[in-house]
Parts: structure tokens; sequence; C-alpha cells
């Protein structure tokens, strides 16, 4: 099940709004027996993420780039050209320019600068990276973690329910 989950989660990384994969993700998520419940994102940042799925972050970025060559385009004709053109025009664009630009950022720091991955073997997580220290949960194969730091064969490791631990890497397979 392990392999499942992380092989869906690729393909969602790729495809985030397929619906037949987000199915059968969550399909596979279920049949893994987890104890730790997720923490509902504040209902913003889910519309965020909702609709800067819409495009990838390439499509992101060249839609910024355009409005930004339109609003030099519109304020050059009004100043040189036409002063009675409607300023509508320049507005317009200088919105999508701002909605643009930061989904193009979110969009490439999800797909290349946040670490995520898969646990495929059962393990603890612990306070500390030490197999000594105090133990927080024992996590099942098929969790998906998000990698925060890394200090020799441990990865600091945040839960879905926002709880951060540290965990062996052997047992890590990075999305």
């Amino acid at each position: 099940m392990p392999h499942a989950i992380l092989y869906y989660e690729k393909a969602l990384r790729i495809s985030p709004l397929d619906t037949d994969i987000r199915h059968n993700l969550s399909v596979a998520r279920r049949k893994i027996d987890s104890e730790i419940m997720p923490m509902p994102d504040f209902f913003l940042i889910r519309w965020w993420k909702n609709f800067t799925n819409i495009f990838s972050g390439n499509i992101w970025a060249i839609i910024s780039l355009v409005s930004a060559l339109l609003i030099v385009f519109f304020t050059g004709y009004r100043w040189f050209k036409n002063p009675g053109f409607k300023e509508i025009w320049i507005w317009i664009c200088l919105f999508v320019f701002i909605i643009a630009l930061p989904a193009s950022f979110y969009r490439y720091r999800i797909n290349f600068r946040e670490l995520t991955g898969i646990l495929m073997a059962e393990e603890n997580i612990y306070t500390a990276p030490d197999r000594r220290s105090e133990k927080l949960y024992d996590l099942t194969e098929g969790e998906k973690l998000k990698i925060t730091d890394s200090l020799d064969k441990w990865y600091q490791v945040e839960l879905i329910n926002k709880e951060k631990g540290w965990i062996v890497k052997d047992n890590i397979e990075k999305i």
C-alpha cells in the first residue's frame, strides 16, 4: 500500500486536478490504519490551493509575464498615442499580474521546494534525532510526512496534524 500511495502522490503533483488520481489516493489512504488525525486547513488557504491548482506553475508564470507586458504596452499607449484611452485595461492587467505572480511562486514552491515523503515501513517518530529520546507516535506505513530538516541519518518531519518529530531517513521515500 505505501508504494501505491507514493505513486499516486507523484501523479497528483503532475496533474493536481485529476479526479481519478484523487479518488484512488483516498481509497489507498483509507486502507492504512493511522492514529493521526489531519489538521484541516483554514478555508482561505484551502481556497488558494484549489485556485492555484487550476494551472501549473509555468502557466501561471506565463500569465504573469504576459499581463506585465500588457501593462507596459497599455500604459505607453495611453501616455504617448491616445490620452483618452480607458485605464480599465491597465487595471485589469495589473489585477491579473498581482494574482498570477504569487500563484506561480506558490506552485513552484510546492513542486520543487517542499519536500514530502511516504513512510515505507512501520516506524516510530521521536522528539529528537536519537532512538533513546521520547517516542511521539508509532507510525504505520503509507503515512505522508513533510520533511523540514535533515541531520545525519535522520529527518525532521511534520505530520498531517502539524506536530514535528524525528524519523530515520531509510524508511522514507521522497515524493
